[in-house]
């Protein structure tokens, strides 16, 4: 699928360089626009961060903030400190070069934090000379500064040298001239090294140039000695066509350099045959190989040197071999194309490759890694995290749910998560690096679940593990399994000629060739086949030392490629890298089983250019990524892949149902006004009436068979079809339906803005807060004292029908009865002149949201999003993806947009104690099409809500961000509003509906203080008076929380024993024992989970309040899987659509 990141790509219009920290963690850096001033170029380090969402974060390093960087250059000790050049524009056509100390760059980036105050400037620049590079050496000891070397521009336009003392040691002049060497002409590079002449190790440069006579020659001259005050030089003969130059020093040979030269061809002297003049080159890749090379690097670890080449096509190659062994290169293979600036380097501490790279199309940063096991490439583009952009990418989510015996979710547990191959990967909102060996700690969220996303570049991915106290064993998730699946069912369905997209045309492109095109089908088929042969976990197959040689199970042609007895046998990583990235070039191959043990594997040989390589498929991904590259053969990209075997978002069906959600909830805000106008006479003789039955109710109750919430849980579960089973599945660990659940808990939320208002606090507000601060007041007794109760209840494990009924009966529940219709009643009295300030000021405000504004804008072009959109926007999408997957289409019908608002807003038909919609002769309560269609739709979008609400409310609670606090209450709002648009409640029992529709009124007034909460918290800094009122009033909000969970146990306790124990026609098909015991075991935990969020929201302690959240948390998740079952079964019961009796579904 693909997925989103508020994000922006970092580009390089100047040359990268690379480091490690101690952690081996890779550092950047470059030089672009400085952040206080974009005309200045500053130099900058890109670090790992993980409390970044984007994994990375930028420093800026320059020492002086008013000038240019002309340039800069970096070093790395093999005992990991650092040592940076870095050239300024003097303001007066020359430069100031300043270096600084030898750093230690700890993961924590402390000392990028405080290098402003350390450098130290080099004396002595020549004036009037800018400089146009520095160079520098090997840093071999830590006592001893590297040479560095200044290229600068003469007054005569030519170019200068100088040495440069790159120690911090004060010195009157560091600069010192450079003299070339006797007889140059033409200089094509210069590299600065350590040589030994006569057995004495000199520092110095290796010049490659071409003399007074046009011979090429290769010369080392030393520093000035200072015991003769002369300089000693060596030359060696210069490999034919030499262009350009690398030097790496020999960590077995006392730090003399090796020398790399690259021209027509690759060559190298290992430092021990620098001699003399009849000194020759290594071979390393002949010029029918590797040809016109214009670039070379080489780094080494401890175990294996790299060498990078770029030819004169741009193509970045690169081969590697054992440290010390002067035989034994691997074969020279293209790693990248259109290569324009690389940094390359080996990790010390994972002892393999890393590059970084721009392209000649675009300066967009890559970033390369390989894993030293399984060889394989992965890479990811640099970014740092904005508001104002996002970035859409493929990649593979994985969401794992953790749940106990019962199936409640386990929240805010630790798991530890591990990956089959060293993985950059998104786990829980932050990017970590993962592995074999290395397990990261993170803690399951409000829902239980952890979510990964890897992002790739192709169909491979990695295998991950996790493993809790709380687990037998590990648990395994291959992100992969689906789309395998899905391709191994399309390919026994199918020729792949006949394949075709979403839209209807064909997954080939016209005028492929009919006989690659069956290759690739057969390919393709040979390894889904051979699939269980390679290890589940993602780990690599064992190889047998003669399997390359074992007879195959098939004799097989190679007359495609000819003879391939001498086939190189090549890391796998780095053949696929090199297949992937020569886009739009087909290739000669074969793929051959192999006998392992008792295991067939495949082998692979592909030619690419004049050599034949070959590997044994061993891992999951590799056959994964050869796939990627059978599709890639016949210009069939990654995005086709995704379209055609993985999951895409329905973005016009979302939209649809977004905007209908969004309508209906602003519809309700100013409708509610005149519902409950005039109503207060109706809901005092209701509520009065109520209280005077409560009584008899306990009584009824308790005569009836007890029931816990537990049971409730197990049966339902026991009792639900496949497909309500698929529907749970899909809302709770799907990656499309929980991409909402994700953003609001991962995806920085908390980071979003929105101005202030200037509007003033109405008295209407302060006044009706005020009130419900007083009613409450009241009640505090009784609260604390249902609270108490509840929580043994909890502790004890004892909720049950009997118990709560216990607890209510009495006098405290008859004064929460009082006190719910007190409040019902002011609202009625205030709501006309708050409802507006509500919707313009809360819901309508426009807020800048990571992800989300920029996914709105990039989905409908418009630029505003406010927070009833991205919470309309985050509803619809679970809403629709699971909607369709019950019936096949969409929840709004696309022709039927505007026509169905008037189905979705049914407080304008029928008020709130009018009760039947409509009569028959006989005087019952008649529900219409238009009602179910709203319950389902409706429904939905108040179980997403609910628990978007729980998330908001939970972020509110822990955060210590003042401004995120107000986001999240906005948040909040928001999620009641829309809860309540989507409730309003029906039922053929008129005295559950007179019921229902007072839970719902009561829901009203919840959103509506929310709302003034939010709206107070608002207004303008200075209004000093209104910000305190408003945190003050945060206590009211959190005890009406606690009170409305309460009392709606009480009303749902009415509400069950209305429905088992009235008189119900057995023919209303939404009332049964079985679905009315569910609703209540939903509306139990539901109304429990609320009374928690309300109780944390009084308590200070941060132990205590995280601790009373995730038990909150957990119960709200169990009522909303218990609601979707509910759901679902409406949903199907009703899709026919043949007008047979329906359902209605019923929140309470």
């Amino acid at each position: 699928m693909y997925n989103y990141l508020a994000a922006t790509s970092v580009d390089a219009a100047y040359p990268l360089a690379s480091a490690e920290d101690t952690g081996g963690s890779p550092l950047l850096f470059s030089v672009g626009a400085s952040s206080a001033n974009t005309a200045r170029k500053t130099l900058w380090v890109m670090l790992r961060d993980t409390t970044v969402t984007t994994g990375w974060r930028q420093v800026e390093l320059s020492p002086d903030a008013n000038h240019d960087v002309q340039g800069y250059a970096v070093v790395q000790a093999p005992s990991g400190q650092v040592i940076i050049a870095v050239a300024m524009d003097d303001g007066t056509g020359g430069s100031h070069v300043f270096v600084s100390p030898a750093l230690t760059p700890t993961p924590d980036g402390g000392p990028w934090n405080t290098l402003n105050t350390a450098w130290v400037q080099r004396n002595g620049a020549p004036t009037g000379m800018p400089v146009q590079r520095l160079l520098l050496g090997d840093f071999v000891s830590a006592s001893e500064a590297p040479l560095l070397v200044a290229e600068v521009k003469n007054t005569n336009g030519s170019t200068g040298r100088y040495f440069v003392d790159a120690s911090t040691s004060a010195t009157n002049s560091a600069w010192v001239n450079w003299a070339p060497p006797k007889d140059m002409q033409t200089l094509h590079d210069v590299v600065v090294a350590r040589a030994s002449i006569t057995g004495i190790s000199y520092r110095g440069t290796w010049s490659l140039f071409d003399d007074n006579t046009g011979k090429r020659c290769l010369t080392f001259t030393s520093l000035l000695d200072p015991s003769t005050n002369t300089t000693h030089s060596l030359s060696v003969t210069a490999p034919s066509g030499g262009r350009c130059l690398w030097a790496l020093e020999d960590r077995q040979n006392q730090g003399l350099s090796a020398l790399y030269v690259g021209g027509d061809g690759l060559s190298w002297f290992p430092s021990t045959g620098l001699k003399n003049a009849k000194s020759t080159a290594l071979a390393i890749a002949s010029s029918n190989v590797l040809s016109g090379v214009t670039s070379v690097l080489a780094q080494q670890d401890s175990q294996r040197v790299s060498v990078w080449a770029v030819d004169g096509g741009q193509r970045l190659f690169s081969l590697n071999n054992t440290v010390g062994a002067t035989e034994g290169w691997s074969a020279p293979l293209q790693q990248r194309e259109h290569v324009a600036r690389l940094s390359p380097r080996r990790n010390q501490k994972r002892s393999t490759g890393e590059l970084f790279v721009t392209s000649t199309d675009n300066s967009l940063i890559t970033y390369l890694w390989q894993d030293p096991d399984t060889t394989a490439w992965q890479n990811t583009d640099m970014v740092l995290p904005t508001l104002a952009n996002g970035q859409e990418f493929p990649s593979y989510t994985t969401v794992v749910r953790f749940t106990d015996a019962q199936g409640a979710a386990l929240v805010g547990q630790p798991v530890q998560v591990n990956a089959s191959e060293w993985s950059r990967v998104m786990v829980n909102g932050y990017w970590t690096d993962l592995d074999t060996s290395t397990r990261v700690e993170v803690k399951t969220d409000a829902s239980g679940t952890v979510t990964l996303i890897n992002k790739v570049s192709d169909v491979g991915t990695p295998v991950f593990r996790f493993s809790a106290p709380f687990l037998a064993q590990d648990v395994t998730a291959d992100p992969s399994a689906e789309l395998r699946a899905n391709l191994a069912a399309k390919l026994k369905g199918q020729d792949l000629s006949q394949w075709t997209k979403s839209d209807g045309t064909p997954m080939v492109p016209p005028g492929a060739d009919p006989d690659l095109v069956a290759q690739v089908q057969a390919s393709l088929q040979q390894l889904m086949d051979n699939m269980d042969s390679l290890p589940a976990d993602g780990s690599s197959a064992p190889l047998e030392p003669a399997a390359p040689t074992a007879m195959a199970k098939t004799q097989t042609s190679f007359a495609v490629l000819g003879n391939v007895t001498n086939a190189i046998e090549t890391a796998a990583g780095d053949v696929l890298q090199a297949l992937k990235s020569a886009a739009g070039a087909v290739y000669e191959y074969v793929i051959q089983p192999i006998l392992s043990g008792t295991k067939t594997l495949l082998q692979f040989f592909v030619k690419i250019g004049e050599q034949v390589v070959t590997f044994v498929v061993r891992t999951i991904k590799e056959a994964l990524q050869l796939i990627s590259w059978l599709f890639q053969q016949l210009a069939v990209l990654i995005e086709d892949i995704i379209a055609f075997l993985g999951f895409l978002f329905a973005w016009d069906d979302i939209l649809a149902t977004q905007r209908v959600m969004e309508a209906m909830t602003k519809d309700v805000v100013l409708a509610l006004a005149g519902s409950m106008q005039g109503m207060e006479a109706s809901i005092t003789e209701y509520f009065n009436g109520l209280i005077a039955k409560w009584d008899g109710v306990c009584q009824t109750a308790l005569g009836m068979p007890d029931v816990t919430t537990q049971q409730v849980v197990t049966q339902t579960q026991a009792a639900q079809t496949p497909e309500q089973k698929s529907a749970t599945d899909c809302l709770t660990t799907s990656p499309g339906a929980t991409f909402s659940t994700y953003q609001v808990s991962h995806g920085g939320i908390g980071e979003s803005t929105a101005d202030d208002s200037d509007a003033p606090v109405a008295q209407a507000v302060t006044d009706f807060l005020q009130t419900v601060g007083n009613i409450l007041s009241d009640v505090a007794d009784s609260v604390k004292e249902l609270c108490q109760g509840l929580q043994t209840m909890v502790q004890q494990g004892t909720v049950s029908l009997h118990s709560i009924v216990q607890l209510l009966a009495g006098e405290a529940a008859k004064t929460l009865l009082a006190a719910a219709r007190d409040l019902l009643v002011g609202l009625c009295e205030v709501i006309a002149d708050v409802s507006q300030s509500i919707l313009d000021d809360v819901l309508l405000r426009p807020f800048n949201i990571p992800v989300l504004s920029w996914l709105y804008k990039k989905l409908t072009g418009e630029d505003s999003l406010t927070m009833l959109g991205a919470l309309s926007l985050l509803a619809a999408i679970p809403v629709t993806i699971v909607f369709k997957l019950l019936t096949g289409h969409a929840p709004i019908p696309e022709q039927k947009q505007s026509s169905f608002m008037r189905v979705m807003t049914p407080w304008r038909t029928t008020s709130l104690m009018a009760l039947p919609e409509s009569k028959d002769d006989n005087g019952d309560n008649v529900i219409g099409d238009s009602a179910h269609n709203y319950s389902v739709i409706g429904g939905a979008l108040s179980i997403i809500s609910s628990f978007c609400y729980t998330l908001f409310l939970t972020g509110g609670q822990l955060t210590k961000s003042a401004p995120a606090q107000r986001w999240f209450s906005t948040g909040q709002t928001v999620a009641t509003w829309t809860g309540v648009a989507g409730s309003f409640p029906f039922d053929e029992d008129v005295p559950s509906q007179q019921l229902d529709r007072m839970v719902w009124a009561l829901y009203s007034l919840e959103a509506v203080v929310t709302g003034l909460v939010s709206l107070l918290s608002w207004t303008r800094g200075a209004d000093v008076e209104a910000k305190g009122l408003a945190k003050a009033l945060e206590m009211t909000d959190s005890t009406l929380l606690t009170f409305m969970g309460l009392v709606s146990l009480v009303l749902s306790v009415v509400s069950y024993i209305l429905e088992l124990d009235g008189e119900i026609d057995p023919s209303v098909p939404y009332h049964s024992t079985f679905w009315d015991t569910e609703k209540f075991g939903a509306n139990v935990l539901s109304f429990g989970g609320m009374t928690g969020e309300g109780v944390a929201g009084l308590i200070p302690g941060e132990a205590d309040k995280a601790l009373i959240l995730a038990g909150s948390a957990v119960a709200e998740w169990g009522a909303l899987l218990l609601d979707v079952t509910r759901w679902a079964d409406a949903v199907l019961y009703n899709n026919p659509g043949d007008g047979s009796n329906k359902k209605l579904f019923q929140l309470w």
